[in-house]
């Protein structure tokens, strides 16, 4: 193999496929970034086996066609602090790989290009297109809500659905849920699969903020396809039923407060700044008529603040891991909210009135007396 690319062409690839790069693994080659020449194009792949992510069609001069697997550590670090401009890669049959730019000069040992496990084919059946801005969005205004407990693995991924002309995600931890929805009129589909947090934490870095461009999506019974322009990414799905979220919103409301959006979570950060790490203070909501009342306690102090609301039906204390409210509250774009309870221990629903296109739900905590 014998290419010359640009260096800044060559990081900005590096940063993408990094991502899936296994950090520990007890097969060196996943360890490693795949360079290779493909009809007269570069391609880049990394692959954990769980997620694997290729750069293609990477702008270079190819004088020999080839492929090597070199360390992503090294490569990349060796990249970063080459000079400015064209960056040579060679390799030779014994896998040694030399990396050079102006006068300087590296050599290093790669691994068979041909021992690469190359991402999982995902048949190209059926498709689904979203807005790279659009899956953007919906993974911010959801993805606080997965769960980290590897002991219940349908939680530890999103929902992501295809229904009619809507579009959902969906995440949830046993003590919130975060639902976020998308309406695409011309389209129409019905697929579900549970994508691991990872692959969406990932994706989200790589895809372009953009409302022109789109990411093309593929699934297969245990795998997905995501497509944008000059990458993709290929995700192993998580196995199992996802929690049937939707029965846990139907409830009947007794207090519904109305507030301002940005008030409440400066006034919920507030209350945070007296607890500690090791111990986190509840949040104490005391909902009157046309006043909320806002109050915290902890070894270190207390806080109390009165916020202007409107109420409908009966006055209410409930507690909640102040957190919990602050994470809901940063991604709501409307500037008024509603929220919904039933009692001081049951769940509560917070959604914006006017636009359905995202509604959240959170467990209260149970305060002393």
């Amino acid at each position: 193999m014998k290419i010359s690319c640009n260096k800044q062409k060559l990081v900005e690839n590096i940063n993408t496929v990094q991502k899936a790069v296994a950090s520990k693994s007890t097969l060196p080659i996943l360890e490693c970034i795949y360079i290779g020449t493909h009809q007269g194009k570069l391609r880049m792949i990394a692959n954990d086996l769980n997620l694997a992510i290729e750069a293609t069609e990477i702008p270079c001069f190819i004088d020999e066609e080839g492929s090597v697997a070199l360390s992503a550590r090294l490569f990349s670090d060796i990249v970063r602090n080459l000079p400015d401009g064209e960056i040579l890669i060679s390799g030779d049959s014994r896998n040694v790989t030399v990396i050079s730019s102006g006068k300087t000069e590296f050599k290093i040992l790669g691994l068979p290009g041909d021992e690469f496990p190359f991402p999982t084919d995902v048949e190209k059946k059926c498709s689904f297109a979203l807005s790279c801005n659009d899956i953007k969005d919906m993974v911010k205004q959801t993805v606080f809500a997965v769960s980290d407990d590897d002991s219940k693995q349908t939680m530890t991924g999103e929902l992501l659905k295809f229904e009619g002309n809507t579009v959902t995600m969906a995440a949830l931890d046993g003590f919130r849920i975060a639902v976020s929805k998308r309406e695409y009129p011309n389209f129409s589909g019905d697929a579900k699969a549970i994508i691991p947090f990872k692959t969406l934490s990932e994706l989200t870095k790589i895809l372009p903020g953009d409302k022109e461009k789109a990411v093309i999506i593929y699934f297969s019974d245990k795998h997905a396809l995501f497509e944008c322009e000059n990458c993709k990414v290929v995700t192993r799905l998580i196995e199992g039923d996802f929690v049937n979220y939707e029965n846990i919103f139907k409830t009947e409301a007794t207090t519904v407060m109305r507030v301002s959006r940005a008030e409440l979570c400066l006034s919920v950060e507030r209350a945070m700044l007296i607890t500690t790490d090791q111990k986190k203070s509840p949040v104490k909501f005391n909902i009157r008529q046309n006043t909320l009342i806002l109050t915290s306690f902890a070894d270190t102090g207390a806080v109390y603040e009165e916020l202007n609301i409107r109420v409908e039906g009966n006055q209410l204390e409930i507690g909640f891991n102040p957190k919990f409210l602050v994470d809901v509250l940063k991604v709501i774009e409307e500037e008024e909210i509603m929220i919904e309870f039933t009692t001081a221990l049951s769940q509560c629903i917070i959604k914006t009135e006017e636009d359905d296109k995202y509604k959240f739900l959170v467990l209260p905590l149970r305060l002393k007396s």
